[in-house]
């Protein structure tokens, strides 16, 4: 890239000045990825997954889990601002309580279009933070537009779920 930078005509500080500039403008979102690291590690380490897992068995239902899980993965993904890390950590325990549930995998996903749908709209976000700032647009209305496209595919989404949920009726994963 420097070879090339000589070859156009651009000083080395111009490089090195577009270098920090892109840090800096970048430090937010880089910031929120290492909080969700030490999140996700912090659960796992602590059995958090696990807990979740015994009390998700004890208290949802066949019928309502897809729909439980999809909303439970959202608000987690939202608050935390990582589709990622939410799938690492509520998405692991969705899954396993839709495991003791005997809801088919395809309950993976409702995991994912909670866990992505919340870190579209999640303030906390890399991916609007820096949308918003290399577009030069503020944060909020970024979501606001996000909203637009995905939020109709998102109760659709949710509609489905429940109805297809109501194959799985029965009793709960502690009666068997």
């Amino acid at each position: 890239m420097c070879l090339m930078a000589c070859a156009f005509g651009i000083s080395y500080d111009s490089v090195q000045k577009g270098i920090k500039d892109t840090i800096a403008s970048m430090l937010v979102a880089m910031l929120i990825l290492l909080s969700v690291g030490i999140l996700i590690g912090s659960w796992m380490a602590s059995g958090t997954i696990p807990v979740m897992v015994y009390y998700g068995m004890q208290v949802i239902t066949p019928a309502l889990f897809l729909p439980v899980a999809c909303i439970l993965c959202t608000l987690m993904s939202t608050l935390a601002g990582t589709s990622w890390g939410t799938l690492a950590t509520v998405g692991v325990a969705c899954m396993g309580v839709g495991e003791g549930l005997g809801i088919p995998v395809e309950a993976a996903a409702a995991v994912c279009v909670g866990a992505f749908f919340g870190d579209k709209i999640s303030p906390l976000s890399d991916s609007p933070v820096i949308t918003a700032t290399v577009t030069d647009t503020p944060l909020m209305e970024g979501i606001k537009h996000a909203l637009i496209s995905t939020g109709p595919a998102y109760l659709i989404s949710l509609v489905f779920f429940f109805v297809y949920g109501l194959e799985f009726s029965g009793g709960s994963a502690a009666e068997s």
